[in-house]
């Protein structure tokens, strides 16, 4: 995830409040988003950075595509 999206940072959170289980969330981070440096359910910063579909998209593929592939 690292080397295919090149975030500032990433954030880990492992949950199971309401229901017993164990879920994670892997948050790839970027310094333009209106929540950075702070977790993205924490109380915005400043505004974010609107980013044009195709290349929200095309991040999306290039994620999929790290996960699928064994790293080396």
């Amino acid at each position: 995830m690292r080397r295919a999206l090149r975030p500032d940072k990433v954030n880990l959170a492992s949950l199971g409040n309401v229901t017993p289980h164990l879920h994670w969330h892997v948050i790839p981070r970027f310094a333009d988003d209106a929540h950075f440096p702070d977790p993205v359910w924490a109380a915005r910063r400043r505004a974010g950075v609107a980013h044009a579909i195709e290349e929200v998209v095309e991040a999306c593929g290039r994620g999929r595509r790290a996960i699928r592939r064994p790293s080396a």
